[in-house]
């Protein structure tokens, strides 16, 4: 039997993985924060003490072909975990997490860098934060003001808080609430009031919701029901005519099923006129989205099978949510991290879009741990068919909706017999119930 020693793709036929991104093993750990700079490097935050093959805790930054920028601050220490990042219109990047020291540098918990990667000292948030304390999200308001939600290790409550420009807290924003959920998003209203989300529990003695609002004072809107029961919100992206994609586990109430997706109209009524395409399993949850110029969504979660589509935990949709059948991950990501294995994206000016979080690899990148780089576009709803040798031995083969589907295996290319048919998008066989043979080959069809 002829076996294959790394993956291989029949026919030439690529995925939107890109290749040329040199980051080789990828991180050790979780990757949660990414932004492209203006001069295209990348900066990396996360859980990682290490990152293309060379040691480096918790922030790096890399060259834009992937490889490791050396040149970052190499002799500052970082002391623990980077939950998020932030650009500002200027170019400086906000850094929030679990750290007391950030590229050595005692800034615990929130500090900002300049445009060339240095620890910026004009921006001291001591006041707020200290080492017991970690943020978990950052937004920007129009003022430049800065929103963090953020919980206190000691009473393991959250909070938000409205800092000034270079860091001192605002007096006139007070949450008074005690907050029982980590809050994984924040977004500013025109109004000034702020969009929270985050899991269970919400706000202790007020509302259980995972989302919930602000007023510009910070004190709750007790008037803001989002009808959602037992739900967590992970992400909030506002469209540019005002609509607010909410992405997350999401049970609207009196709803029999969960989605992962809904979308909030500009009044914050929900858009009943926008769902996706369905998801092929129970309970799928979304963790990171992104919003391309032309209007599409690119999302990130625990899913396997979006709209007939072999979509594994990343998909992008049209604006009307379906799914675009030429932004195909081939094997999608690796690994079953019910959490959600995307947690930060990030677009390039080209299109490409950096994907981090916690993931084996991305279609034949396996072995490329938690940060890779899509490319805009593939071909368009082709049979891939996948070979993999080694101790860990099969074939896989994935398709477009609407047919029956057939993978076959052949010992001289004339003689085919089915190792699996299905209906479903992935077919996949470890090629332990074939017999013996000098050779063989592989072959997928579809029969509509």
């Amino acid at each position: 039997m002829l076996l294959f020693a790394a993956w291989a793709q029949a026919f030439g036929q690529v995925s939107v993985l890109d290749s040329s991104f040199k980051v080789g093993p990828g991180a050790n750990d979780a990757v949660d924060g990414l932004v492209v700079q203006a001069d295209l490097r990348i900066l990396v935050g996360g859980e990682f003490t290490s990152i293309g093959g060379q040691s480096n805790s918790f922030l790096a930054r890399l060259n834009s072909d992937g490889s490791v920028d050396a040149s970052f601050n190499p002799a500052g220490q970082t002391d623990g975990a980077v939950q998020c990042l932030l650009q500002q219109p200027d170019g400086k990047v906000l850094v929030g997490g679990g750290f007391g020291l950030l590229l050595g540098h005692a800034q615990p918990a929130l500090a900002r860098l300049l445009e060339d990667g240095s620890v910026d000292a004009s921006f001291d948030a001591s006041a707020v934060f200290n080492t017991n304390t970690w943020v978990f999200s950052l937004a920007l308001q129009d003022d430049g003001q800065l929103l963090v939600g953020y919980q206190g290790l000691d009473d393991q409550v959250s909070r938000v808080v409205r800092v000034n420009t270079n860091g001192t807290p605002d007096p006139t924003f007070i949450c008074t609430n005690q907050i029982n959920s980590y809050i994984f998003a924040l977004l500013p209203q025109p109004d000034g009031s702020v969009l929270c989300g985050g899991n269970p529990g919400g706000l202790g003695g007020s509302a259980p919701d995972a989302l919930f609002r602000l007023k510009p004072d910070g004190g709750v809107d007790d008037t803001f029901d989002p009808g959602l029961d037992l739900s967590s919100v992970f992400c909030l992206v506002r469209q540019p005519n005002g609509q607010i994609l909410v992405g997350g586990l999401l049970n609207r109430t009196g709803a029999s099923n969960s989605v992962p997706l809904l979308r909030l109209n500009a009044d914050l009524q929900w858009d009943e006129s926008f769902s996706t395409d369905a998801f092929g399993e129970t309970g799928p949850s979304i963790s990171a989205l992104l919003l391309q110029p032309d209007g599409q969504i690119v999302a990130g979660g625990y899913f396997f099978e979006v709209g007939g589509y072999w979509r594994r935990q990343i998909v992008r949709f049209t604006p009307a949510g379906h799914v675009d059948g030429c932004f195909d991950p081939g094997l999608g990501l690796g690994g079953f991290t019910q959490a959600g294995a995307v947690q930060a994206m990030s677009l390039q000016p080209d299109g490409c879009v950096l994907v981090g979080g916690v993931f084996q690899g991305v279609d034949t990148a396996y072995g490329q741990f938690n940060l890779a780089r899509l490319l805009p576009h593939s071909d368009c709803d082709l049979i891939r068919v996948y070979l993999k040798g080694g101790s860990d031995t099969f074939a896989a083969a994935t398709f477009p909706p609407g047919g029956t589907n057939y993978l076959e295996v052949s010992a001289d290319l004339t003689n085919w017999q089915t190792v699996q048919t299905d209906t479903s998008p992935y077919i996949y066989d470890s090629w332990f119930s074939m017999a013996a043979a000098p050779q063989a080959f592989f072959r997928a069809r579809q029969e509509r």
